[in-house]
């Protein structure tokens, strides 16, 4: 594919002022400590209060909501009540992400439990999904409000599963390939899927169209959430925030975790067996799995599994009606969202 950040670019350009403006007429203006932490973790302003240009999430899920709705009906902003709702739900699954993975910078900055604790990190996400919600009442049809608001419930229900079984893996030495994939398509890909489905609705797009989109952002989702993991275990700590093998220092059963006990040998298995019975992995020991990782040729196995992923999602997308399958913004984000640093 040719470069595709001067298309992401400029999709993030076209949407995001609008997505601004409607984020903040959701939060509202309220000046109280809660409120200031949700701007906090929104990238609004500083732990001081004060605005700056800070550091934001990506705007994958509301882009592809915008999108999808702009493809059918040549318009975004029937879609702007959905692509809200998503990218607060999305920032509350974040905010409790932070706490029950003790990380301490997300974009970069201090997360929100860092800076006030685990309690007040809580509330946050649980403000922003109150906010969430709340967004789908500015649909204008009440009809397109209520199958918004069961779908995004759905999905919900469907993310914690899978944030569930992310964890429970985390006590499993038995964890297969088959599993993490089901885990990734309830904990990720769900939402992704969910967003594009979401912008049909907007739309007025029937059953069909919802379906073949929601197919292609579920498996742009699972190749989003491989390279996630990939990015977890070798991305470059100045561009990711995050250290090196962050996700091996939590012992977390990622795509590179399970391939590596799957390639390696007798005594690699050993090695790494050792490795993650200790409480506290140290950074010797990490090392020791990042040289078994490179020994066994693992991140060309992960890679090949995330291109899998990719070709299903561009092959989706070759299967939809002409105005998708033919936009070629719609297959850079794959092309940008799948090959990412960060």
């Amino acid at each position: 594919m040719s470069d595709s950040a001067p298309v992401v670019a400029d999709l993030l350009i076209r949407y995001g002022p609008d997505m601004d403006r409607t984020l903040r007429t959701v939060i509202g203006y309220r000046d109280d400590p809660i409120h200031r932490m949700v701007r906090y973790h929104l990238g609004w302003i500083d732990e001081h209060g004060h605005t700056g240009d800070f550091s934001r999430g990506k705007g994958l899920r509301s882009t592809l909501c915008l999108l999808a709705c702009e493809a059918i009906a040549g318009d975004h902003h029937p879609a702007l009540p959905a692509a809200a709702a998503l990218e607060l739900l999305h920032s509350f699954t974040l905010a409790h992400d932070d706490v029950m993975d003790h990380d301490v910078l997300r974009h970069g900055r201090p997360t929100v439990w860092k800076l006030w604790g685990e309690a007040q990190a809580i509330n946050t996400g649980d403000m922003l999904y109150a906010h969430a919600f709340s967004a789908l009442t500015d649909f204008a049809d009440p009809a397109v409000a209520a199958r918004a608001t069961r779908l995004l419930a759905d999905t919900c229900v469907t993310i914690v599963e899978g944030q569930s079984a992310d964890i429970q893996f985390e006590q499993r030495d038995d964890v297969t390939v088959d599993e993490y994939l089901a885990m990734v398509a309830r904990k990720t890909a769900a939402l992704i899927g969910t967003s594009l489905r979401l912008g049909a609705l907007a739309a007025g797009a029937p059953p069909s169209f919802e379906n073949g989109l929601a197919d292609f952002g579920q498996f742009m989702g699972i190749a989003f959430q491989i390279r996630d993991d990939m990015l977890g275990t070798w991305g470059d700590p100045s561009v990711t925030g995050k250290p090196v093998g962050e996700d091996l220092r939590r012992k977390k059963k990622t795509l590179p975790v399970l391939a590596l006990q799957r390639l390696a040998d007798a005594r690699g298995r050993s090695q790494m067996s050792e490795i993650f019975s200790a409480e506290n992995p140290t950074d010797p020991q990490i090392e020791v799995v990042l040289d078994l990782m490179e020994k066994f040729q693992v991140r060309d196995d992960v890679r090949r599994l995330a291109d899998t992923y990719t070709d299903r999602a561009l092959q989706a997308l070759a299967n939809l009606p002409a105005q998708f399958s033919e936009r070629p913004d719609l297959a850079a984000l794959i092309d940008y969202f799948t090959a990412r640093q960060v």
